[in-house]
């Protein structure tokens, strides 16, 4: 969760960079989302920790631990705008026939709206720009590794498809010429 919010204020410094009033807003929107956080969030998580890492716990604590379930349970919070239907990216339900569902998440991204865009919706299994750097990020280095050697392979077919068109291009400027002369 405390992933996607920053990646909502990733993108809105990348979209409106251009325009300091809404870096501004974006900035003192952040900050607060992350006192918030550190306070609601990560102070009751700690406390369970605590609570759980506490090989007795006094009645006393157990109560004191369900009070705090039950007090975050109760709590409604709103829906975040991308479990709406939305666009990660831009935050519009809009063009839906351009749309991708995250096969992990379920997050919504417009073909275009990625970086880089896409020209159609891939055939077969999708996954978000997330889910890829969580992915990444629990496989580790040998993740790392396979990556970087599939860009290799990637750059080498590449240039050959490029050596491979330079000669056909020779190749067609000669058969033009002699046909010429």
């Amino acid at each position: 969760f405390l992933e996607d919010v920053r990646e909502v204020w990733h993108n809105i410094h990348t979209a409106y960079g251009d325009r300091s009033d809404f870096i501004d807003l974006a900035e003192t929107l952040s900050q607060n989302f992350e006192a918030l956080y550190e306070k609601e969030v990560l102070a009751l998580a700690q406390k369970l920790l605590e609570s759980a890492n506490s090989n007795c716990l006094s009645d006393e604590a157990k109560k004191e631990m369900e009070d705090m379930l039950v007090c975050a349970s109760e709590r409604s919070l709103p829906k975040a705008p991308w479990d709406d239907g939305v666009c990660k990216v831009c935050g519009v339900d809009k063009d839906d026939d351009n749309v991708l569902l995250c096969d992990t998440c379920d997050s919504e991204y417009h073909t275009y709206c990625l970086n880089p865009p896409l020209v159609r919706i891939p055939e077969g299994n999708w996954y978000c720009p997330s889910c890829v750097a969580g992915q990444f990020m629990s496989q580790g280095v040998s993740c790392g590794t396979n990556i970087i050697n599939q860009c290799r392979k990637k750059r080498c077919q590449g240039e050959f498809t490029h050596n491979f068109l330079e000669v056909l291009a020779r190749l067609a400027n000669t058969m033009e010429l002699k046909e010429y002369w």
